[in-house]
This record gives C-alpha cells, structure tokens and sequence, in this order.
C-alpha cells in the first residue's frame, strides 16, 4: 500500500522522508487548487526539493473553472516548469484533456470523486485519457465491495481517500461575496 499528502513546507517534506510508503507529495497552489495557499514559485521550488530527496512530486489542480479562468490558467501555468513534477491532479476533464494534449510526456491522475460512480464511466475515462492516465481517485461514498472490485478491474491504479479532508460542499461561484463586505 502506498500513501501520499499535502506538503506546504520543508518541514513538511522532512516529515514524509522519514515516513514509511510515502514515495508522493501533494503540492496546491493558490491558483491551481481548492484548498491551495501556495505561489507557483514556491510549489516549484518544493516540487524540486522532493524530487532531490526522492519523492514524486504531484500537481494538484482541482479548481472548477469558467472558460475565461480556464484560458488564463492555461497561459499561467505554461510558465511553470511543468518537468518537475511526476503527475497532475485535476478532477475538470478540459483541465484533463489539455494537460494530454499540451504536455503528453506529464501523467494524470483524475479525481473522479463526483458524477463517476459506474464502472462504464471510469472505463470510459480510461480510454479517453490512455497513455497519459496513471491513476483514478475515485469516491469514498462508493460501497467498499464496489471500490475494490473497481480496483481489481480498472486497467489503471486507484486511489481512495483514507485520511484527511472531505470536501462537504465546493463552488467555483461566490455565492456569498456580495451579501459580505
């Protein structure tokens, strides 16, 4: 079994050298992620710090987008050396598609926690993303004999969520900004 987690720090990529099957560190960027807090510049330079001590460093781009944001994403995100990191994270399927066809050489791993709950749809996501798909993060609401049949099936590695946080409720639209000053 392998593990992977949120990095932030060096301090917190020292804790995942000395932690046991932990080979992946996830790295969110204000831009990029949900949760994210980080600067490219500083998710670039500890991308490159995992990589010097062993550790695959991984791209989180989990953000939901318009079009318009999508666009000055992808013109954002073609400066950022995209070499040092082993995979991308996203769970939009357009952030998916255009990592496949602007950068084949970068594997992805699809977080398909919502809306991909059947066995066709992830088969499908596995076609559409072959050669480039490396992993499906798929949902914990699905039952475990389902989960782990979908594991021994899929012709791609799974990830399920063990630890950690659980998304209740996420918008890529503020609805709450204007009623708050």
């Amino acid at each position: 079994m392998q593990f992977n987690t949120f990095v932030s720090s060096i301090a917190d990529l020292e804790r995942c050298v000395k932690a046991p099957n932990l080979q992946e560190v996830l790295l969110e960027p204000l831009l990029l992620a949900r949760q994210g807090k980080l600067s490219l510049a500083t998710v670039e330079f500890l991308a490159s710090e995992a990589a010097k001590r062993s550790r695959h460093p991984v791209l989180v781009w989990d953000i939901l987008m318009t079009e318009q944001m999508f666009t000055e994403i992808c013109q954002k995100i073609t400066q950022v050396n995209l070499n040092i990191f082993s995979a991308i994270r996203v769970c939009d399927p357009g952030a998916a598609w255009w990592v496949k066809t602007h950068f084949p050489q970068l594997k992805i791993q699809l977080i398909v926690e919502t809306g991909n709950h059947n066995f066709e749809a992830l088969l499908g996501w596995c076609e559409v993303l072959s050669g480039s798909l490396e992993r499906l993060i798929l949902s914990i609401e699905l039952p475990e004999q389902q989960l782990i049949e979908y594991c021994q099936k899929l012709p791609v590695g799974c990830e399920i969520l063990g630890v950690g946080r659980i998304l209740l409720f996420y918008s890529p639209r503020s609805l709450l900004a204007q009623h708050l000053s």
